[in-house]
């Protein structure tokens, strides 16, 4: 795919060697040298990317030319390029809406990795907005192969009224799986009943499922319908199936043969006409051999199957499914500013093993974002999933610059600090008795270098 990019910078030799830089087939380049042509061609056409020096003539800046883009939503990532730009104009430059800043002379290398990973970014924004704007449980998120099968499996086994057993361990998002489904059913208008099969006890479970009569059993205090009969032609979800009752499993086995329910203490037979999609985090199959779970059951429920693999064999979902947390934070909690995300963030993300799966993820982007950050980096991401830290050994036999030093030892104490304060800048700032911008700076610099 070739990426189409607007250069605006004033040095021809500059623009001249970005030119040669990225003359590979890759990248479709349109020069400007003005920021007044910079901002017609913006408006005129589509680009992917806006490469963008500081300075130009007249002693005009772009700075504010990239808060305008984010103003006015433009949708463009922009790369800012300056080899004279100050630390003051940088910091406005990424708050303003800059993906990132490059100082001059750049590598090919760099360049390519900053254009790669801003178009990247724009696309999660781009994805997160489409997906905040529909029925945010009926939509299965990802983009990795395994992701896109899942999808193609929900689209099909929609459109047919079959039984569906989805399986996947505990937090990959079964239940979002099942709403899909259903929302894209023929049966979408009528009721989506859900029964945790595990959170209810197996004296209770039947009484669940299929109703009782008053005075059926102690407790029994008023007549219940039950949770098949109250999903009467629409779906119901059994979750963590695997956990059902030998007892219980006999009477949906008669149900699902019969489409025929009976209330605990009634000889009156109901016919009800219900979808149903079950779910589990067990190995149903070892269960089977176990004698643990009837065979014609597990039969008659795997009609149609959706395996939803662990997070940790699909990293590449990783950075869109934390963006999206992110931002439902945001929205919930009504959160204005949203830290930055550093690359070395979402590595340390997709390094994760995510035992939790995608719920332990949405947990650790919510707390993340509750915390007063501006940004946040892989150390701040190794804290909260409580990863080892990085540190940066002295040998007892060198010996080193103070100054190095002073570097190294500075960064194990912030890191302390941090993990103290489970990873609020602003209690650290106060411990350290620092200005909370300066605290941010420093943790920057000095754990950017990480060794992993």
């Amino acid at each position: 795919m070739s990426y189409k990019i607007l250069l605006a910078d004033d040095d021809s030799g500059f623009r001249k060697s970005v030119m040669m830089m990225l003359d590979d087939g890759d990248y479709t380049l349109t020069e400007s040298t003005t920021l007044q042509d910079a901002e017609h061609q913006l408006r005129a056409e589509t680009f992917d990317l806006l490469l963008i020096d500081v300075h130009f003539g007249n002693n005009e800046t772009s700075l504010q030319l990239i808060k305008k883009i984010q103003l006015e939503n433009l949708d463009i990532p922009v790369v800012v390029l300056s080899g004279e730009a100050s630390s003051t104009e940088a910091i406005f430059a990424i708050k303003s809406g800059a993906y990132d800043f490059i100082e001059k002379p750049v590598s090919f290398e760099k360049l390519k990795i900053a254009i790669e990973n801003a178009i990247t970014n724009s696309r999660l924004k781009r994805q997160i907005h489409s997906i905040l704007h529909t029925s945010q449980d009926s939509v299965f998120v990802g983009e990795s192969s395994s992701a896109r099968m899942i999808k193609k499996q929900i689209d099909l086994y929609a459109q047919k009224d079959v039984k569906v057993l989805i399986t996947g361990e505990t937090g990959t998002g079964k239940e979002v799986v099942a709403q899909c489904i259903y929302k894209q059913s023929a049966r979408s208008d009528r009721p989506f009943v859900t029964i945790n099969v595990a959170a209810i006890p197996d004296n209770l479970i039947e009484s669940e499922l299929f109703g009782h009569t008053k005075g059926s059993f102690t407790g029994a205090v008023s007549e219940q319908m039950g949770k098949l009969e109250i999903a009467h032609r629409g779906t119901v979800f059994l979750d963590e199936i695997g956990d059902l009752s030998i007892s219980a499993q006999n009477k949906l086995l008669r149900f699902l043969e019969a489409d025929e329910i009976q209330k605990i203490g009634s000889r009156k037979v109901t016919k009800v006409d219900v979808r149903v999609i079950a779910a589990t985090s067990s190995q149903l199959e070892e269960k089977v051999k176990l004698g643990l779970f009837r065979s014609d059951l597990y039969y008659r429920l795997n009609v149609a199957r959706i395996e939803i693999p662990p997070l940790r064999d699909r990293p590449e979902d990783i950075p869109l499914l934390f963006n999206l947390f992110f931002h439902k934070t945001a929205q919930k909690y009504q959160v204005k500013s949203l830290p930055v995300l550093d690359d070395s963030a979402l590595q340390a993300l997709q390094r994760h093993l995510w035992p939790g799966n995608t719920r332990e993820l949405r947990n650790i982007a919510e707390r993340i974002l509750l915390q007063d950050f501006e940004f946040v980096d892989d150390n701040i991401i190794r804290i909260f999933t409580k990863q080892e830290l990085s540190k940066q050994k002295v040998d007892d036999e060198a010996f080193l610059p103070l100054k190095q030093w002073r570097a190294i030892k500075e960064k194990e104490y912030i890191e302390r600090v941090l993990l103290s304060t489970n990873g609020s800048v602003t209690k650290a700032a106060e411990i350290l008795d620092l200005d909370r911008t300066y605290l941010h700076q420093l943790i920057k610099k000095n754990m950017k270098n990480s060794d992993c």
